[in-house]
């Protein structure tokens, strides 16, 4: 049974995380166009990717963590937001921010 657990929910999960990851791409199609001049500039169109690529794809692995955010990847998940203001760099995150 922990097994077909584990099975289960890493295949939901991944499922979860690819239709998010359409969605946004396709109502933010400048999001994908970046995202495949990174891939096609890294690995071409000759051979597949790899774990190893993941380095070398920072606004890809950037992209995938903003999807997995975004979106409803566990179902029944706890809400997230910013309980106080943030400062990441340059950046401000306000408090209460989802």
């Amino acid at each position: 049974m922990s097994l077909l657990d584990l099975f289960v929910a890493g295949s939901e999960t991944t499922s979860s995380t690819l239709r998010w990851a359409i969605l946004h791409m396709a109502n933010n199609p400048e999001i994908q166009e970046k995202v495949q001049a990174e891939i096609d500039q890294v690995i071409g169109q000759s051979r597949r990717p790899c774990m190893e690529n993941r380095a070398d794809l920072p606004y890809t692995d950037a992209v995938i963590h903003e999807v997995q955010r975004m979106g409803i990847v566990i179902p029944l998940s706890l809400p997230r937001f910013t309980n106080k203001d943030l400062h990441l760099g340059k950046y401000t995150v306000p408090k209460g921010v989802e």
